[in-house]
């Protein structure tokens, strides 16, 4: 039998785009990168297939390069968007998903809670912030969560 190719790969198992498949470990397609459904943000994370928050399931690791933080404080407003920062340990995480980082760094903010379907969490012994469902989110839902209170926005027009 033929193994099915998670949906941001080509036939020859490379990512597409740039996407980084490290730490991402899916079976069968479980998510899928497309435009968001809010305007004028780029693209966002869809779940390609029905998640249920009775386990809280782990969706996948979120930040695969560590930064130092004299590095962190060079960067742009825009390299620095998908960089997060442990609370217990202080490490810095870059997640960039076109720069070697993986799909969760297409994972939304919104302020709004009916929309909040996920969260992050730290795992202080793996030194690592993981992805995982508040609630149940239904094959093509996208995936949202809260970036914090220290999270500003602003859209450029």
């Amino acid at each position: 039998t033929m193994a099915r190719i998670p949906p941001w790969t080509n036939k020859n198992n490379k990512s597409k785009g740039g996407l980084s498949l490290r730490g991402m470990h899916a079976v069968e397609p479980a998510f899928c990168v497309k435009l968001s459904s809010v305007a004028n943000i780029g693209h966002g994370l869809f779940a390609a297939k029905n998640f249920f928050a009775s386990n809280f399931i782990r969706l996948g690791p979120y930040g695969t390069q560590q930064i130092a933080e004299d590095v962190f404080k060079t960067m742009t407003d825009e390299q620095s968007s998908y960089v997060i920062t442990l609370k217990k340990s202080g490490t810095i995480l870059n997640n960039d998903p076109n720069n070697g980082g993986n799909i969760m760094g297409y994972i939304n903010h919104s302020n709004d809670k009916t929309k909040q379907n996920c969260e992050f969490v730290e795992e202080v012994d793996k030194c690592a912030v993981y992805v995982w469902t508040t609630k149940n989110v239904t094959k093509g839902t996208e995936f949202f969560t809260n970036y914090g209170s220290n999270y500003t926005f602003e859209q450029k027009k």
